[in-house]
């Protein structure tokens, strides 16, 4: 009978010293969970965790949550820095440590939805685990992978308590959702952007004909639906109208759809017209932000 031969996958990693600063802090000196995208770079001599952007949150001991219109905040803070997008970081507070926990596993599944490739990173006091998902040509898991860094002294207690004091806030009643305490919940889908495809999409006809193929009007019950609608771009838009308050459904495992009602035609058609406009602009954000993934298959070649 064959022995079992053991498989070594070495992934060189460097953390530069402008992610660690921040991750070292954000997981040491502050008393909330937070979460930041990752930027940085995936190929074959292997992946550079560059640097951190923090988005708008809600945040709490156990518990994240962003709105689809805190990602739209996002792209216009950062811009192109957003293209670079490869992952995620999250913290746990001090007196947790670095693990992944259920909620965890829950979002990684959502945000590799549209990738190939994706870098996460979960840390306490200084603590950072660092896992890499593959999804093609293999379903590939890697935990506490080693990691290099860049050592240099820097001042960035300043830099975050602003980004703290800006973005994040605490909510009146605390939540852990999905009846748990550990670990932290996330209320958006995956992230990731494509120009091309936007500059495209908007020289064509694409946009009308997909805006009229979501909206659809019930005479018969002064009724709109938009369908088709990735699940933090519904809530963007339901939050436009929340004086109607439309009700957003879940269709699938990251679609939903937003129903609005209305007491007569005329309300509804007029409305109509304003939600087409909003749907416009949600479209473009949408072609820009599940465009073309990053490939792994290069990642492999040298190993």
């Amino acid at each position: 009978m064959e022995s079992e031969k053991e498989v070594k996958l070495e992934i060189p990693i460097t953390m530069k010293k402008a992610f660690k600063d921040k991750a070292d802090y954000l997981s040491t000196h502050y008393e909330n969970e937070i979460a930041g995208f990752i930027i940085g770079k995936i190929d074959s001599k292997g992946i550079v965790i560059e640097d951190m952007l923090i988005p708008y949150q809600e945040v709490t001991g156990g518990h994240i949550s962003m709105e689809g219109k805190n990602l739209v905040k996002l792209r216009k803070e950062y811009k192109d820095k957003c293209k670079q997008i490869v992952g995620e970081f999250h913290s746990h507070t001090a007196s947790m440590s670095a693990f992944w926990s259920g909620e965890d596993d829950s979002f990684i599944t959502k945000f590799m939805e549209p990738r190939d490739v994706g870098i996460f990173i979960v840390s306490s006091k200084g603590e950072h685990k660092i896992r890499l998902e593959v999804r093609k040509p293999f379903f590939i898991s890697v935990d506490n992978l080693d990691y290099e860094y860049e050592i240099d002294e820097s001042k960035v207690a300043k830099e975050m308590q602003k980004e703290i004091k800006k973005k994040l806030t605490e909510p009146k009643v605390v939540s852990c959702g999905y009846g748990g305490s550990s670990g932290a919940v996330y209320d958006y889908d995956g992230y990731n952007y494509n120009d091309n495809y936007y500059n495209d999409y908007d020289k064509s006809n694409k946009l009308k004909a997909e805006i009229a193929k979501r909206v659809t009007y019930y005479n018969n019950t002064n009724m709109v639906e938009v369908e088709d609608l990735y699940g933090y771009f519904a809530e963007a838009l339901a939050n436009e109208f929340e004086e109607i308050k439309p009700e957003v459904i879940a269709t699938s495992g990251i679609k939903c759809k937003v129903v609005f009602k209305f007491k007569n035609k005329t309300q509804a058609t007029d409305t109509m017209k304003e939600i087409k406009e909003h749907l416009k602009l949600i479209l473009k954000e949408e072609s820009e932000t599940f465009g073309a993934v990053p490939r792994v298959s290069s990642m492999y070649e040298s190993y």
